[in-house]
């Protein structure tokens, strides 16, 4: 359900992941850029299939309905200006209140919780294939002698392939062969951590490598 608007939310964040790439920003800042990335393409998601489905019900969905809806959906508000652009009605007044509550939108909410862990795992994996140029191997965390150039590489595509194109066609062989390259990547920063010598911004990135490599596993 909401294929199509995932394929392209997804896409667009692909985009975004390779435009950040290109611009050689400092480390900090391209992840920062691509975690605000992934926070756009979730409440895109979101507030497209929303729009799509009040649309189909003519259900009359405000900014402030959506804005709800949203906190519940994703466990967080979102920036309100990107509500009010979807689903303000020019003219309207704050008087002029919409009937829909919470319950009217229990369907749509749960129809939506299959495809929200689809886009979870493959905002991860476009995630994931820039990471392991942009943190695993530029700095150092990774050490190609051990896992291997080619194991990376084919990490990396992969990634990019999942991405792009969801984990729906491949094969019990793919699948095993990026599980198997992402856990060998994630026993060695789990050695690496035991070793100790991170300052704190590095701890921080280290565990949140970790928990893409974990998502990745389960997707």
């Amino acid at each position: 359900m909401y294929e199509n608007i995932l394929d392209e939310v997804v896409a667009k964040h692909v985009a975004d992941c390779t435009e950040i790439r290109e611009r050689c920003l400092p480390f900090g800042k391209r992840i920062a850029h691509i975690s605000a990335s992934v926070k756009r393409a979730k409440r895109g998601f979101v507030a497209r299939a929303l729009a799509e489905y009040a649309d189909s019900l003519s259900l009359d969905v405000t900014p402030t309905v959506a804005q709800h809806c949203m906190k519940r959906v994703l466990g967080r508000g979102v920036d309100g200006r990107a509500l009010l652009e979807m689903f303000a009605i020019p003219g309207r007044t704050a008087a002029q209140k919409s009937a829909v509550s919470a319950n009217d939108l229990v369907d749509f909410e749960q129809s939506i919780e299959p495809t929200l862990r689809n886009i979870h795992g493959r905002l991860a994996a476009a995630r994931m294939g820039d990471r392991l140029v942009l943190y695993l191997v530029e700095r150092g965390r990774i050490n190609p002698k051990i896992i291997g150039d080619e194991a990376i590489e084919k990490a990396y595509v992969m990634a990019g392939m999942l991405a792009s194109q969801g984990a729906e066609h491949w094969s019990a062989e793919d699948r095993r062969i990026f599980r198997d390259i992402l856990r060998g990547i994630r026993a060695q920063l789990m050695a690496d951590a035991l070793n100790g010598g991170f300052s704190e911004e590095e701890t921080a990135e280290h565990a949140s490598v970790i928990e893409d490599i974990d998502i990745m596993d389960a997707f």
